[in-house]
């Protein structure tokens, strides 16, 4: 029974009581318990298994009080404890108060967090050396505008100060 139970962690050994099937057995029998389970097709709707998946754990304490083999419907379920899958919408009723998306996925996520905001600094650091470029391109045209400017008015002056001498 040990070797069964170390294979199969959803096993467990139990002590099925005197008398728990109509008078059979007459003596407690040490046996193997494997969690209850309900087992649903793929096409059955999402809601309804989110629905009874909720019903069943909220209503725990009614139901124990109609029969104590309820007592062993646990709430705190993880896929780690079965060899089979859970159906998602029972897993999203049991993760519903577990942390988001974003703090459960951070570690995975924030590499790429990074990398793009990496990459966004490099982009925004070469559109403003383009740009201080492009300003001191125009800023040096305008200087050398002036400067032609300068030259062709002070030659206009010494032109009048020759007529007029």
């Amino acid at each position: 029974m040990e070797g069964f139970i170390l294979n199969f962690p959803s096993a467990y050994a139990y002590v099925m009581p005197k008398s728990y099937f109509s008078g059979k057995p007459l003596e407690p029998v040490l046996t193997i318990a494997i969690r209850d389970i309900l087992a649903v097709r793929s096409q059955l709707d999402d809601e309804l298994v989110y629905d009874v998946t909720r019903t069943l754990i909220e209503n725990r304490s009614q139901l124990i009080q109609m029969d104590d083999v309820y007592s062993m419907l646990e709430t705190e379920l993880n896929g780690k404890n079965f060899s089979f899958p859970l159906h998602q919408d029972a897993m999203n009723y049991l993760m519903r108060d577990k942390p988001s998306i974003w703090v459960r996925y951070s570690q995975k996520i924030w590499p790429f967090i990074s990398i793009i905001a990496i990459i966004a600094g490099m982009f925004a650091s070469i559109r403003n050396r383009l740009k201080r470029k492009q300003r001191d391109r125009i800023k040096g045209f305008y200087k050398d505008l002036l400067d032609i400017r300068k030259r062709t008015m002070g030659s206009d002056s010494n032109k009048e100060e020759l007529i007029m001498k």
